[in-house]
């Protein structure tokens, strides 16, 4: 009897193992098998309508190919080292005085790479809310309210008084 039970428990327990496997073939995979990490995103174009937009036309700009580079730079203002193998384009554009005003674009080849330039755009957000909690309380409202993220192979951040504008930008140039 109990030899019995025993081979109706295991029977039991090794059916329930395979049901709670589900292979639904409709159920979409993760989102990094979507992410298109060979668009036809052209930093170039976008760094070009950036350098128009009224918050951005008189900063500095870093790029992979700018003295000193963004690779340069990069740790300063981010926090993490540079990851030049794994961005295939960039721009970083920053105030050219003490105020807030600052926008990034990356082209990346990864998305751990993406994930990584979000937190460290997150610590970019931190610092500034920190170096303008009692300094200025425009620059505090901006840095607060900076904005990022990422769509196909590119991740972006923007901390300007037009964040909206900007985001528009790198979106929609074509």
């Amino acid at each position: 009897m109990k030899k019995l039970v025993s081979i109706i428990l295991v029977t039991l327990s090794v059916f329930l193992l395979f049901s709670c496997k589900s292979e639904n073939p409709e159920v979409p995979e993760k989102d990094e098998e979507k992410v298109d990490f060979t668009s036809d995103f052209d930093v170039e174009k976008v760094s070009a309508k950036l350098l128009e937009a009224e918050p951005l036309a008189d900063g500095i700009v870093y790029t992979d190919e700018s003295s000193p580079s963004i690779s340069d730079v990069f740790a300063i203002y981010f926090g993490i080292d540079f990851p030049a193998d794994d961005i295939s384009s960039c721009i970083f554009i920053t105030s050219s005085d003490a105020h807030v005003s600052e926008a990034a674009v990356f082209k990346v080849t990864n998305k751990e790479t993406a994930d990584a330039l979000l937190k460290a755009f997150h610590e970019r957000q931190k610092n500034l809310i920190q170096i303008h909690t009692n300094y200025d309380q425009n620059d505090l409202s901006i840095s607060e309210n900076l904005d990022m993220g990422s769509f196909d192979d590119v991740v972006y951040y923007t901390a300007t008084d037009s964040n909206k504008d900007i985001v528009d930008i790198i979106k929609n140039t074509k």
